[in-house]
């Protein structure tokens, strides 16, 4: 009888620890979730363009760690023309770490189109020698993403800007 039980323990015992050892390798096959390494990053861009017919404003601004920064508006943008700023490094390792968290480098490179006249913002990040860009056509990416896009447009209405001649 205790033999009985010790070997319906044993037979247990090793049916877990099978199952265990098959879900590690399940696991260890699937993809790795990619890390944004913060301290390489090197240059982050945002380019936004409105939803309209005809001529559509749009612009774009570059972030760069060395605390500089760069902004292009075409003659339908609020604020047209070349701009650049050497801004607080603050934004920038702020938004480098947002994106980091919100797991960037995981996104889709593309979201939407659900309309051909809707805008769309495209944001990229530089790391190292690699670059992630991902286009976010109606706003029908991630509530993450939208977190990111929303901070870098918040940034650039802070950012004295400074015309270029």
């Amino acid at each position: 009888m205790k033999l009985k039980r010790n070997l319906t323990l044993l037979a247990f015992v090793l049916l877990v620890l099978s199952l265990s050892c098959k879900h590690a390798l399940e696991q260890s096959k699937q993809p790795k979730s990619a890390r944004l390494p913060i301290e390489q990053v090197s240059e982050i861009t945002y380019e936004r363009v409105f939803g309209c017919e005809g001529q559509c404003p749009m612009y774009k601004i570059i972030l760069r760690k060395d605390g500089t920064a760069s902004y292009v508006g075409t003659p339908y943008a609020e604020r047209k023309g070349k701009y650049k700023s050497s801004y607080n490094k603050y934004y920038f390792t702020q938004i480098a770490k947002l994106m980091a968290k919100n797991e960037y480098l995981n996104f889709e490179d593309q979201y939407g189109p659900t309309a051909m006249d809707q805008g769309y913002m495209v944001t990229s990040v530089a790391y190292g020698n690699q670059r992630k860009t991902i286009t976010n056509h109606g706003g029908q990416g991630p509530l993450e993403l939208w977190a990111i896009e929303m901070a870098l447009d918040g940034a650039m209405s802070q950012i004295r800007w400074e015309k270029e001649q």
